[in-house]
């Protein structure tokens, strides 16, 4: 069994051509195959990371008692405008606005002073 010169080069040359063709194309493929792969693992794991550090700023004794404290304030103040004899609104900082909180008893209030002062200028009349 003998290969002529012509043969063996043939042979050397399709398996070199092959090699290089597989080895050009196919790893840098599979290396950006992985790469992608880490990245995406990466990002992922970034954001549930990120979102667990601010669930937990949110969440805990700091939010519920920072909520429960402007809750009883709130509630306090209001108790307040009523012994008080509802004469203001309580003032809320929204932002970089605020608005004024009237309680339910003050608003009855109102609307009964009202009435009366629309009542005794109709029987005027």
């Amino acid at each position: 069994m003998t290969l002529s010169l012509t043969k063996a080069i043939a042979i050397v040359w399709l398996i070199f051509t092959t090699l290089y063709f597989l080895l050009s194309i196919t790893i840098p493929m599979i290396a950006q195959k992985v790469e992608w792969d880490l990245l995406s693992k990466a990002q992922i794991q970034g954001q549930q990371e990120g979102y667990a550090l601010a669930m937990q700023s949110l969440s805990g004794n700091v939010f519920q008692n920072g909520y429960t404290n402007a809750i009883g304030q709130l509630v306090g103040a209001l108790d307040k405008q009523i012994t008080d004899g509802c004469k203001d609104a309580v003032p809320v900082q929204i932002g970089t606005g605020s608005v004024g909180i009237v309680s339910v008893p003050c608003l009855q209030k109102i609307q009964e002073t009202a009435q009366a002062q629309t009542g005794s200028t109709q029987t005027q009349k």
